[in-house]
């Protein structure tokens, strides 16, 4: 008895194991076919307008980023509190 359950469970993990490949499989077709679609749909930018790629997300000044979002969420507070008030 303990052996069929043995055997059952050992069978359990083997498809679970095939189903992981499959599936790992799977996303890494879709990458593929994703990543071969935004590099076409890269090309298709029109020449003056800037690829996704040469543009450029880093902030260089954080602290200023910083300040500016500080003072713009203490006028945010100071809005709602006056809000309420009246």
């Amino acid at each position: 008895m303990e052996e069929k359950e043995r055997q059952l469970q050992l069978e359990e993990e083997r498809r679970n194991e095939e189903r992981r490949v499959d599936t790992l499989k799977i996303v890494e077709d879709v990458i593929r076919r994703e990543k071969g679609s935004f590099s076409k749909a890269e090309e298709d930018v029109p020449s003056h307008m800037p690829k996704i790629t040469d543009v450029d997300t880093d902030d260089d000044d954080v602290e200023t980023e910083y300040e500016v979002w500080k003072l713009r969420e203490l006028k945010r507070v100071k809005r709602d509190r006056d809000e309420r008030e009246a």
